[in-house]
C-alpha cells in the first residue's frame, strides 16, 4: 500500500553506498536488479516471466516464508535494511555491476515494511543502478506565502463554515458556481478545465447571495463542498505556503483525504502517506522527500481546506463529521477502543528523531 511504498522508497534514498532509481512502468531501459514480492500469485508469475525473458538479470524475492523458490535469492519479511541491501549488493556483484566503497555505516533499524496477516498486493519492483539527481536546494527565506482568510478563499471558508447559500460570480455578474453548504453541494456551469482556468484568476471573482444560473438550458456539473474547496485552495495557493501552516513546526494528518474523489495533485499519495504516518514540519518534509516546494505547499493548502491537518498545538484528532472528500482514520465515537502497541517502523523512527529539527 502507499504507506509501505513510501517507507521502502525512503529507505533507498537514505542508503548511501549505492544510489538506486526506480524504473517506472513502460521504461525503455532494463533494470540491473529486480525486487519481487513472492507472497502473491501475481508477484510470483511476474518474477518468473521476467526470468524467462531476461535469464541473466538478478531477482531478489521477498516472502514471509522464503522456501520453495529455488530460482530466486529470497529474504524473509519483515524486510530490514541490514538484510535487504547486502542481498542486493551480492546480486549486483554476481551480475558484474561495479560496487562503490561505502561512505556510511548503516545502523541497525527496525523493519522497513511491517509483516501483515494478509498478502500485500504488489507488482514486481524494478531498481536500476544509476545516479540520482542531487537534492533540491530550498531557500527557506525566499518562500512566498498567502493568507487563506483573504480574497475568494477566505469568503468561501466563511460560507462553508456558516453554511450560507451563496453564489460565485465574475466581473460581469454572471453566476459561475452555486454553493449549498447545508446540502454539501456545489453546482457549476463550467467544465473542469474551464473552472481551473477561471479560479486561477480568483481576484476577478466574488461571493454574493445565492442566485440562479442565467440559463436553465446550460449543463450543470455537481460536486461536494470538500471537493470544491480542495480545488480552490491548491489553485489559489499556486506554489505558495499558507500563513496558517507553520514552516518549522510539526504537522500531521487527522484523516486521509479521499484522493479518488478529489482533483489530482502531484505527490498527493506520497505526501498523504508521509503525514499520516508521523508528524513532520514542511521544512523537514522538503529535505526528506526531495520534492518540489510548490507540490508540497499546494497539497498542504488543499488538505487544510478540508480541516484535516493537525497542528502541534492540537491535543486530539477528532473523527470526521462530514462526507466531503475525507476518510476518517480515527476510532469511532461512543466507545473507548483498546490501545494497541505497535512496533514502530523505519520511517516512524527516523521522523521521531528529527521531527523537532
Amino acid at each position: 500500500d502507499a504507506r509501505k511504498d513510501a517507507a521502502l522508497r525512503m529507505a533507498f534514498k537514505i542508503y548511501q553506498k549505492r544510489k538506486y532509481r526506480l524504473l517506472e512502468k513502460g521504461a525503455a531501459e532494463q533494470p540491473d536488479v529486480v525486487i519481487a514480492d513472492l507472497d502473491t500469485a501475481e508477484g510470483i508469475q511476474a518474477a518468473r516471466n521476467f526470468l524467462r525473458e531476461f535469464p541473466h538479470k538478478p531477482i531478489l524475492g521477498l516472502s514471509i516464508s522464503p522456501v520453495g523458490f529455488s530460482e530466486f535469492m529470497t529474504i524473509r519479511k519483515p524486510i530490514q535494511m541490514e538484510t535487504l541491501f547486502p542481498a542486493l549488493e551480492k546480486l549486483l556483484a554476481t551480475s558484474g555491476s561495479p560496487v562503490e566503497e561505502p561512505r556510511t555505516v548503516m545502523p541497525r533499524m527496525s523493519p522497513i515494511v511491517e509483516q501483515t496477516s494478509r498478502p500485500i498486493p504488489s507488482n514486481t519492483v524494478e531498481m536500476v543502478n544509476v545516479p540520482r539527481p542531487s537534492p533540491q536546494t530550498v531557500y527557506l527565506d525566499k518562500i512566498q506565502y498567502f493568507d487563506p482568510q483573504e480574497g475568494l478563499l477566505g469568503h468561501l471558508e466563511l460560507v462553508a463554515r456558516d453554511k450560507i447559500p451563496s453564489s460565485v460570480i465574475d466581473e460581469s455578474g454572471k453566476v459561475l458556481w452555486r454553493l449549498l453548504p447545508a446540502e454539501n453541494l456545489v453546482e457549476t456551469i463550467l467544465s473542469q478545465q474551464d473552472a481551473t482556468k477561471t479560479l486561477s484568476e480568483s481576484h476577478k471573482l466574488r461571493v454574493s447571495e445565492i442566485r440562479a444560473f442565467s440559463s436553465s438550458a446550460q449543463a450543470v456539473r455537481r460536486e461536494t463542498v470538500g471537493e470544491f474547496m480542495w480545488t480552490v485552495s491548491h489553485i489559489v495557493a499556486n506554489g505558495r505556503l499558507s500563513k496558517r501552516i507553520p514552516l518549522n513546526k510539526p504537522i500531521k494528518l487527522k484523516q486521509w483525504p479521499n484522493l479518488t474523489r478529489l482533483s489530482p495533485l502531484p505527490e498527493a499519495v506520497r505526501l498523504s502517506a508521509f503525514f499520516a504516518r508521523s508528524p513532520a514540519s514542511p521544512a523537514l518534509t522538503l529535505k526528506m522527500l526531495n520534492i518540489a516546494p510548490e507540490s508540497l505547499f499546494n497539497y498542504l493548502a488543499a488538505a487544510d481546506s478540508l480541516g484535516i491537518i493537525q497542528y502541534q498545538s492540537d491535543t486530539t484528532a477528532k473523527p470526521a463529521t462530514r462526507n466531503d472528500g475525507v476518510e476518517s482514520i480515527t476510532a469511532g465515537a461512543g466507545r473507548e477502543e483498546p490501545k494497541k502497541v505497535t512496533k514502530r517502523g523505519l520511517l516512524g523512527r527516523l521522523l521521531a528523531k528529527i521531527t523537532g529539527l
